[in-house]
């Protein structure tokens, strides 16, 4: 039988220190913790198996996060705390650690070419959110993630989700609550109430700032106000930062919470989707991608597009010479430049006369195709606008000599 933890270890995880949480869930955490549920509040476990490796006993040891496919789900359920691996489903939270390292067990995970954060979260601790926000777009920048949105992301988890790919969120689902919360209790009424006097000593004039044994001093106050907006110019910095939107822009919603429609239109969001729908489109890329030929080495590249653009026949013709460049360029392509410039041939209709299909009427043109009508007329073999009389050209050079 698993030893329930104590409601002191996950107490001391939330209170005391600066909370990204929206406001409900920080005014009635205490009460959710002691009645904490007995099953992960796992959206969407309908998908996706969970991943496990041999511990050293040879046991399965689960690694933190569901494979479908070719697409891991990492999720970010619950309120969140810096520390704490012990937390899970008996406590209703998430540890920023614990999250961390789930995202990369899935990341190198060799079976997944892309990840999906499962995000239903009122946010939580400040301590750990930065963090855990840039080891997500740090795993961004090796497979694509997508953060889906159901039903909320509030606050922290907003940080945390900032860091993905694209954030993906679902009709009904809310977002934002981008602020800083920080809770004093004063007990001091209670305490007289039932006769209890505290005295405190200390070294340091901050040092009992959230003692709650009585009312905050004016200084107390001011040291804490300063220290929430320290933490509030970071969550904003980091947040505008990974999104690409304005600090204003941030600070203009005032910790509101948006509705999904909403947070896409300032920029918090990319789209409205569903959990499903974003699956089954990675899925698909991931089964679509590996369906396509190997990369052709840069050199073997490189000789084909000198060999196509050096080919009489393309040059000849712009729009050739376009579309034959373009084809030598893809790396998944594996046509030879012989193959390319035949391909080229038969599918692209150039809105000009190819040079190489004029006939020359005799031989002093071979020898001076230019006589007559002056070199300004022709314009180079790079240019987009090669005349579409050029026989009508050749013919009148000819009926004048």
């Amino acid at each position: 039988m698993t030893r329930p933890i104590p409601y002191s270890r996950i107490a001391s995880q939330v209170f005391g220190i600066p909370l990204l949480i929206a406001e409900s869930h920080g005014l009635i955490i205490a009460e959710y913790l002691a009645s904490r549920i007995d099953q992960d509040p796992a959206a969407n476990a309908f998908r996706g198996a969970p991943v496990a490796a041999p511990g050293r006993d040879q046991k399965p040891v689960a690694l933190g996060y569901r494979r479908a496919g070719n697409v891991a789900i990492v999720n970010l359920h619950g309120e969140l705390v810096n520390r704490g691996a012990w937390m899970g489903a008996s406590s209703g939270l998430t540890s920023y650690e614990g999250f961390t390292q789930s995202l990369k067990n899935a990341a190198s995970d060799a079976e997944a070419d892309s990840l999906i954060i499962d995000v239903n979260s009122p946010g939580g601790a400040a301590p750990g959110m930065i963090e855990a926000a840039r080891a997500v777009r740090e795993v961004s920048k090796s497979k694509p993630v997508t953060a889906i949105v159901n039903a909320m992301s509030f606050s922290a988890a907003m940080g945390v989700a900032s860091g993905a790919t694209e954030i993906v969120a679902s009709e009904s689902s809310e977002l934002g609550s981008i602020g800083v919360l920080m809770v004093h209790f004063d007990r001091s009424a209670a305490m007289a109430e039932r006769g209890v006097k505290v005295t405190m000593f200390h070294a340091g004039a901050h040092k009992v700032d959230m003692n709650p044994f009585g009312p905050m001093g004016e200084d107390s106050a001011k040291a804490i106000q300063d220290r929430i907006d320290r933490t509030m110019t970071a969550f904003v910095d980091l947040v505008a930062s990974h999104r690409r939107i304005s600090q204003e822009s941030i600070r203009k919603t005032e910790a509101g919470i948006l509705s999904a429609d909403q947070a896409v239109k300032i920029g918090l969001a990319d789209r409205i989707g569903t959990f499903d729908s974003v699956l089954d489109r990675l899925a698909n890329k991931s089964k679509n991608s590996s369906l396509m030929p190997p990369k052709m080495p840069s050199v073997q590249i490189q000789c084909r597009l000198s060999a196509v653009q050096n080919n009489p026949e393309i040059l000849a013709c712009p729009e050739w010479l376009k579309a034959a460049t373009s084809l030598a360029q893809v790396e998944n392509n594996r046509m030879s430049a012989g193959e390319i410039v035949a391909f080229v041939k038969s599918t692209v209709t150039p809105r000009t006369v190819p040079l190489s299909a004029i006939e020359p009427q005799s031989s002093d043109i071979k020898s001076d195709p230019l006589a007559g009508i002056g070199a300004s007329a022709w314009p180079s073999q790079q240019s987009d606008e090669w005349p579409l009389d050029a026989k009508a050209l050749y013919a009148n050079r000819n009926e004048k000599k």
